[in-house]
């Protein structure tokens, strides 16, 4: 997995957890469209959005590395 895929993962996970130290959470690299999606998609998850662990495998298996 590309590690610029592996750091908006893992900003998105810090976010998730309430984890907002230097730069309010977020790695110099993220983008601000990218915090912007991040953000985005908690909102989402929060009203009830998102998609089924079973689904989302089935979605990565397809995924390019």
């Amino acid at each position: 997995m590309p590690k610029r895929m592996l750091k908006v993962i893992h900003a998105m996970l810090e976010r998730a957890a309430g984890n907002t130290g230097i730069n309010g959470g977020w790695p110099e690299e993220i983008s601000d469209g990218e915090k912007a999606t991040i953000e985005l998609g908690l909102k989402q998850l929060d009203n009830g959005g998102g998609v089924p662990y079973e689904e989302a495998i089935n979605r990565l298996k397809w995924f390019p590395v």
